[in-house]
């Protein structure tokens, strides 16, 4: 009996371990579980919210990127994050990347925006690499407007009146969408190329499109915002200094204004008369995202020396005309009345105009405005 009872005990010890071991055993996996998951959710939230923070910087600031990867100390977690610019699904977007982690679980949050165009660039008169008030003529041979060296970007240009391309028998490549409000003059048989280097939704790349409005400009108007102040003509060459990107140096010049040398910095000249660019106009130190010198006139700007290179963002109110061969020009161009390229062999490779260079002279908007998801992928 003593024996039966003994063997009974120690059998139910042996069960009441192994249901112990097991009841342990299975709580926590299931504790395991639990916390892996809210650390998984927390994670999730991080990258999120990481997203959310780059949101709302691309809202203040459309130009702002982190192309190398930063760490970031959130939500008790850690997250490490891009913003960069992406050709995604046919289309110009920026990419915000997130990878965070939270109590060694790790979730990667990848969301897609767009660019935003009154952000980015400021009005739409200067988003295009070529901009006439008026007319928009080609009589040379062998033109191009192209990117500058970014294939994300159309070289878009247009006419409020007249596009005529007479390529002189020879060819003329450009690659953006090319539209005009009154009528488009070309013989196909010259060689004519126009290509948008992006064209998601298969729009045709030559077609009629409604006027531009173009503002009017008077640099006197200006003269109060100058840091240098010239009331006659004025000629620059050699090294030119400006200021910053954050403080652009604004020069006045109120008769006509000769320009060649290299520039370093951020600028803007303001001049009541007329622009010539006499020679090599160069940058520095180029940014590969927008011009850091504007030349604006309340009257007419030429570019008259052959084989010459210009660096600029252009705004005329009146005709601005490429009159030489060779000529290479790096920027934007909007004028209120004809643009003309009379030379051979001239590249215009359009980048976007700075906002920074913009805002002083020209409404760019209020901007801030909330950027929406438009792609988003969990890994």
């Amino acid at each position: 009996m003593g024996k039966a009872v003994l063997i009974i005990l120690l059998s139910s010890g042996i069960m009441f371990s192994i249901v112990s071991l097991n009841t342990n055993k299975i709580l926590e996996q299931a504790t395991s579980k639990v916390v892996n998951h809210h650390s998984m959710i927390r994670a999730r939230n991080i990258a999120n919210s990481m997203v959310g923070i780059a949101l709302s910087k691309l809202s203040d600031d459309n130009d702002w990127r982190v192309t190398n990867s930063v760490s970031k100390n959130l939500l008790d977690g850690n997250v490490n994050y891009t913003v960069k610019d992406k050709n995604f699904a046919g289309e110009n977007l920026i990419q915000i990347s997130a990878e965070a982690t939270y109590f060694g679980i790790t979730k990667k949050v990848i969301a897609y925006t767009e660019v935003d165009p009154a952000s980015a660039s400021g009005p739409p008169f200067f988003s295009y690499s070529i901009l006439a008030g008026a007319d928009y003529r080609i009589d040379g041979a062998n033109n191009n407007v192209e990117d500058d060296v970014n294939p994300l970007w159309n070289s878009n240009t247009h006419s409020n009146d007249e596009t005529e391309l007479t390529c002189s028998g020879e060819n003329y490549l450009q690659k953006g969408f090319l539209t005009y409000t009154t009528s488009f003059d070309v013989d196909w048989s010259e060689g004519v190329t126009i290509s948008p280097n992006q064209n998601p939704g298969g729009d045709p790349a030559y077609s009629f499109a409604p006027a531009v409005t173009i503002p009017d400009f008077s640099a006197v108007s200006h003269k109060n915002d100058a840091d240098e102040v010239y009331e006659g003509n004025k000629t620059y060459s050699g090294t030119i200094t400006m200021g910053t990107k954050d403080n652009p140096k604004i020069i006045y010049v109120g008769g006509q204004l000769s320009i060649q040398g290299t520039v370093t910095g951020y600028g803007v000249f303001i001049v009541q008369g007329g622009i010539v660019i006499g020679g090599d106009l160069l940058l520095d130190t180029p940014d590969p995202t927008e011009s850091k010198l504007a030349l604006y006139t309340s009257s007419t700007l030429t570019m008259d020396v052959q084989n010459s290179e210009v660096h600029a963002q252009i705004f005329a109110k009146d005709r601005v005309l490429i009159d030489e061969s060779g000529i290479v020009f790096h920027g934007s161009i909007t004028s209120g009345a004809d643009v003309r390229v009379r030379g051979d062999d001239v590249d215009i490779y359009y980048k976007p105009a700075s906002r920074s260079l913009i805002a002083p002279f020209f409404e760019v908007g209020s901007g801030g405005r909330r950027l929406a998801v438009l792609y988003y992928n969990e890994q």
